[in-house]
């Protein structure tokens, strides 16, 4: 099915293992909507990046994940993450007359420099292409505690002070998403690395970074991000490295 616009198919679940999961067993009973998305109110097992848990009390946050069939080579995979990274980082903005909403390399949204949203997105790929991708998102929106770990984390209330209704959250990522969507499929990279480079956590600051490998501190200024996805560092002795994801950390 084509695509109509980006929420307008909506499956709303109490509970599950993760709505990505979810979506993923779509599959198996034909091709979804483009734009189709997965809505629970609480989830079991959900999913962060490489294996990490996403901690969410029940019925208080925006857990969705949407499947999306971007037209695009695989060269461009990068692209799709900068996109709806942008699209949840103004979402959440929207909301929030400070701090200031900004992406963590390469898809944490901090307020400040704590975490309030993020992505995860699992792509199906058919030779050079995309079959499809499945985006999933939490916001924080009305939580107030969290578990302890870096970045710390946040939530809408707790930066505004006001419950926000979760409905109003989904109906403001909607519109971004379909805004920031729109300009991937009209092929506009150049708007969408630029916004992203606009947007980036600590650019053109120096901060401590951990390398994941040797598990040495070092210090660097993030100086933008590569097309592949790569965080371009310039580290203190003048040299230039290219990490990629989980080959350094920030240290907060």
């Amino acid at each position: 099915m084509q695509l109509t616009h980006i929420g307008d198919y909506k499956i709303r679940l109490k509970s599950i293992d993760s709505t990505n999961n979810y979506a993923s067993s779509l599959f198996s009973l034909g091709k979804p909507a483009e734009g189709t998305v997965v809505l629970s109110d609480f989830q079991e097992k959900g999913k962060g990046q490489v294996n990490a848990t996403w901690e969410s009390e029940r019925g208080l946050n925006l857990l969705a994940s949407f499947i999306l069939y971007p037209v695009i080579d695989m060269s461009d995979y990068f692209l799709l993450n900068q996109a709806m990274s942008l699209a949840v980082r103004e979402a959440i903005a929207g909301f929030m007359p400070g701090p200031e909403v900004t992406i963590k390399w390469p898809n944490d949204i901090l307020a400040g420099e704590r975490k309030i949203g993020g992505i995860l997105i699992e792509n199906s790929i058919r030779g050079n292409q995309f079959a499809y991708s499945i985006v999933g998102t939490g916001i924080n929106v009305n939580q107030d505690d969290f578990s302890s770990y870096k970045p710390e984390a946040t939530s809408l209330r707790l930066e505004t002070g006001n419950e926000t209704p979760v409905e109003r959250m989904l109906e403001a990522l909607c519109a971004t998403m379909n805004t920031w969507y729109a300009k991937l499929k009209s092929g506009d990279a150049a708007a969408i690395r630029k916004a992203y480079h606009d947007a980036l956590f600590g650019k053109g600051a120096s901060r401590v970074f951990l390398d994941n490998q040797s598990l040495a501190r070092f210090e660097a200024v993030i100086a933008g991000v590569r097309d592949d996805g790569k965080l371009i560092l310039r580290t203190a002795d003048g040299r230039t490295r290219h990490a990629a994801f989980k080959e350094v950390a920030y240290r907060f």
